[in-house]
């Protein structure tokens, strides 16, 4: 973060997609991750309403692509063969004045480094999108400020989930880039 940033509404810092199965193309990403932020600027309302929006929206493409979109219940076009649809895990992250929100559906991580601590926002068994007609949106919220560094990961490797990131703190972004 810059010294003195402060936004006057909210912006859409990232919104990093992670995706397994069928059709998990470096074009179906870009794709999805536009869809999403076309679905989170078209909301109105509050931050986490637009990204509950955002991760609906995709979670329902997603059903679609499998042959299980429709309403909850609606018998699916076609079963999806098991492991083989595409899932995705999402990471939101806005930032609006100095207050980071974030949205993740499935086993994303975010690190919020400060100069004196590390905040890790994240659930290793979180359901993907396109696993299930409901979409469970994990929320955080933080303070941020000048020299905070923030990491998105939405597919963690295995290590991260025991590992201590307590030496990131007040590090810089490529010292930070190199232990990651």
């Amino acid at each position: 973060l810059a010294d003195g940033a402060v936004l006057d509404s909210r912006v859409l810092l990232a919104d990093r997609l992670a995706l397994t199965g069928r059709d998990s193309s470096r074009d179906r990403v870009d794709e999805l991750a536009a869809l999403a932020a076309d679905e989170y600027f078209g909301t109105p309302g509050s931050v986490t309403a637009a990204m509950r929006e955002a991760a609906t929206t995709l979670n329902a493409e997603l059903l679609k692509q499998h042959g299980r979109g429709g309403s909850a219940g609606a018998p699916a076009a076609r079963p999806a063969t098991s492991g083989a649809h595409t899932q995705a895990t999402v990471a939101f992250a806005v930032l609006r004045n100095l207050d980071l929100y974030l949205g993740h559906c499935g086993p994303a991580l975010a690190l919020v480094t400060h100069p004196a601590a590390v905040e890790r926002f994240g659930d290793s068994r979180a359901r993907p999108l396109g696993a299930s007609q409901s979409v469970d949106v994990l929320y955080y919220h933080t303070q941020v400020a000048a020299p905070d560094l923030l990491a998105i990961c939405p597919a963690p490797p295995a290590e991260w989930e025991t590992a201590n990131f307590n030496d990131l703190a007040g590090t810089s972004v490529e010292r930070a880039r190199i232990r990651l």
